[in-house]
């Protein structure tokens, strides 16, 4: 028969695990599993674990069924690595130690295969990436058994009785379904946060970003200009009688042109610069640490590049132009919409002179000292802005 304290612990650790769970999404959206990301889940898993141990059951008979430490620590190890199981882990051990009932030697080793078990099914399981029922209920029995063996070394009152193994079954399966699905439920709402994220800055169907990130960024990297020291231009470009494709061929072929000259845009700047459609048949291209004369150098490779390529098929030859207006600044105090005027006034002179031509804006920042290209930065293979 289950002892009735059995379900005060669960329901006490409920909203334990549901803190737990909260913090853990929170920290995934602040950090995004960079540096200190593991750190962070393991410190506040481990305080988890320490109030779950402070505050659960604690003789010897009942620390065989006080699994939710060890749920805490495995879930900690199996969805943020070695280095937050070790952190919550440690926590946890010293935290038995300080306990006194149990013996802390056997909690501190059920600690570490509780850290080991939950590493090893993060192995075979990825649970960030999914996971089913199956995948939660095979980590509970292997941690009930955990628990069992090493509450049976330490504990002087036999552990191995119905009630017992019943409790910790109970305990385990209750802490780490609750407790595992809701980490992974804030799995999935933070990669949806992601994809909706990506979908508002993204062109959808080029996949370059949008408007929106062009502004967005076009103003990060005009405040970078003062702390690098290095100037930034734009191009903007328009395809020339763009409307005659569509009425010719359709618009299907036309969607199917854009997607092509994006591709082109891509494979002839670098991984440093950023390619954006702005609308219609207007893209724009950033170029960080570019010169004007090295952002007209880059104009005239992607004119040449798409004047010569064949935007068709195989059976029908399809090309097109572009017209570029290329702008500089030198200064932060430029503001955005400033360098942005001044290329579209260049593009509006390469439209009048009689397109396929790049023409250079007067320089909105003055006559400042001329930087050339970054050479060290690669060509991009196929760059997205939103990636």
């Amino acid at each position: 028969m289950l002892d009735p304290s059995v379900f005060m612990v669960l329901i006490d650790g409920m909203g334990l695990m549901a803190l737990l769970a909260l913090a853990y999404g929170s920290i995934g959206r602040v950090l995004d599993r960079g540096r200190g990301y593991a750190e962070a889940i393991g410190l506040v898993f481990g305080l988890g674990a320490v109030a779950a141990t402070l505050g659960g059951a604690t003789s010897p008979l009942e620390g065989s069924y006080c699994s939710l430490p060890y749920v805490i620590v495995a879930l900690a190890g199996g969805f943020a690595g070695w280095r937050s199981a070790t952190l919550a882990g440690f926590m946890a051990s010293i935290a038995f130690y300080f306990v006194g009932d149990i013996e802390a030697a056997s909690a501190v080793l059920a600690i570490a295969g509780s850290a080991v078990i939950g590493l090893a099914w993060r192995r075979f399981t990825r649970p960030q990436a999914g996971g089913s029922a199956f995948d939660f209920v095979s980590l509970a029995l292997m941690l009930a058994a955990n628990i069992m063996f090493f509450g049976a070394l330490g504990s002087s009152v036999s552990v191995s009785g119905a009630p017992v193994l019943s409790s910790t079954l109970l305990t385990c399966l209750v802490a780490v379904l609750s407790l595992g699905w809701m980490m992974r439920r804030e799995d999935r709402l933070r990669r949806r946060e992601g994809e909706l994220r990506i979908d508002a800055l993204t062109d959808p169907l080029t996949g370059l970003g949008n408007r929106r990130a062009f502004e967005a960024l076009l103003k990060v990297e005009l405040a970078a200009i003062a702390r690098q020291g290095v100037p930034l231009s734009m191009l903007l470009l328009d395809v020339d009688h763009f409307k005659r494709i569509n009425d010719t061929h359709g618009h299907e072929t036309g969607d199917r042109v854009l997607k092509r000259l994006a591709f082109v845009l891509r494979q002839n700047v670098r991984d440093a610069d950023y390619v954006f459609r702005l609308g219609g048949e207007e893209f724009c291209v950033l170029l960080p640490g570019a010169s004007r004369a090295a952002a007209v150098k880059v104009a005239e490779r992607i004119r040449r590049v798409t004047g010569s390529a064949n935007l068709g098929s195989a059976d029908r030859l399809l090309s097109v132009t572009f017209s570029i207006g290329v702008s500089t600044a030198r200064t932060s105090a430029i503001p955005h919409i400033r360098l942005y005027a001044s290329a579209d006034s260049a593009l509006y002179q390469a439209k009048t002179d009689g397109r396929d031509r790049v023409c250079q804006a007067d320089d909105p920042s003055g006559d400042l000292e001329d930087y050339e290209l970054r050479e060290d930065l690669p060509l991009a293979s196929a760059r997205r802005f939103a990636t």
